[in-house]
């Protein structure tokens, strides 16, 4: 016997109407089941894609052939009792003296400052936000490791931050020369490009660039190839790219460190075509382009 049955029956009317849903029962039960399937679609498309960075930039290829720099590159992450600390400020260019007064130190990651002004203003400004990765990467080198390079997560982010640049370059040279590529080549070495400031873990100026060219697949395999046998590996997965990016909406880039790591990305355009088109006409007789990264206050 259903004594649960029972129960709601003795509580409830004997009319017809009674066994029927009420109207907001009905509202919140569409309502549910619209989330449960909007939930579900999006868990799909999340599977589906898997390499998809900031703002829809989706990494098809990457090698990392990790050159060993040499010279001033090499001291990017030398332990720093090797080098004279610079206040951590990007705007100040003061340097911390053996024999003059030491510099006042964030109690969280060590970073060091000139001046309690210095170490205020930084705070407000950026500090505040990469605290944690400089503790991290001084752990790192000081040998008590840190989490793996996310190259990709950099990338993205320097490619968003230059995307009012590069779009319309894109667009501008590809009305011209048909379909092709932005080839991003930076002097400096990916970990470098991790840094929100241009200062790393111990302090040293960072100065950081990059350089935009637009090449056709037949410029890349007749000039580049000719002089750059590496970049053969990455022949195949970017002449996939750039027969199939939609040249209404999209751009290819493939991007080269001094580090030796490689990855053609296809980005959406930003602003749309229509704007990027109006806006590249200044890059017309622009055959590259050389961006500065950083702004200091």
């Amino acid at each position: 016997m259903d004594t649960e049955g029972q129960g709601r029956t003795s509580a409830t009317p004997t009319s017809a109407t009674a066994t029927e849903p009420k109207e907001e029962e009905v509202k919140a039960a569409v309502v549910s089941g619209e989330v449960c399937e909007s939930i579900k679609k999006g868990m799909r498309i999340i599977s589906d894609i898997e390499k998809t960075r900031a703002d829809g930039m989706v990494f098809k290829f990457e090698l990392d052939l990790m050159y060993a720099l040499a010279g001033e590159k090499a001291t990017a992450r030398a332990p720093p009792g090797l080098c004279l600390a610079n206040c951590q400020r990007a705007a100040c260019n003061k340097t911390e003296e053996p024999t003059g007064r030491p510099f006042c130190c964030c109690s969280k990651c060590g970073a060091k400052y000139c001046s309690r002004e210095c170490q205020v203003s930084d705070w407000k400004k950026d500090h505040k936000a990469m605290c944690g990765q400089l503790k991290e990467m001084r752990g790192g080198d000081a040998g008590g490791g840190r989490a793996p390079l996310d190259r990709e997560g950099v990338v993205a982010r320097v490619l968003g931050r230059v995307r009012l640049y590069l779009c319309p370059f894109a667009v501008c040279h590809g009305e011209a020369l048909g379909r092709g590529f932005i080839f991003v080549q930076t002097p400096n070495p990916v970990l470098e490009l991790e840094y929100l400031r241009p200062v790393n873990s111990n302090g040293r100026r960072l100065d950081r660039s990059i350089i935009l060219h637009f090449l056709s697949m037949g410029e890349f395999v007749d000039a580049v190839l000719q002089d750059d046998f590496e970049l053969g590996v990455i022949r195949s997965p970017l002449e996939a790219a750039v027969e199939s990016y939609d040249t209404k909406a999209e751009m290819v880039v493939l991007f080269r460190a001094r580090c030796g790591y490689m990855a053609v990305v296809v980005v959406p355009l930003v602003p749309g075509w229509a704007v990027c088109r109006q806006l590249g006409l200044e890059y017309k007789d622009k055959d590259a382009l050389q961006l500065n990264l950083d702004d200091t206050d």
